[in-house]
């Protein structure tokens, strides 16, 4: 579960962060791309 800039809570499977863990955990922005079913289509960093 992760929080939204607007403070909604959302839920996808965890495997979807798996490319981004690190020995520290996981930190930083992201972005998400769902489709019409809600359903995760990607999942990429975000860069400052």
């Amino acid at each position: 579960m992760v929080r939204a800039q607007d403070g909604r809570n959302i839920s996808f499977p965890a495997w979807n962060l798996r490319q981004f863990v690190t020995t520290d955990g996981i930190h930083g922005d992201f972005c998400l791309t769902v489709d019409e079913n809600h359903r995760l289509v990607s999942i990429e960093r975000r860069t400052s």
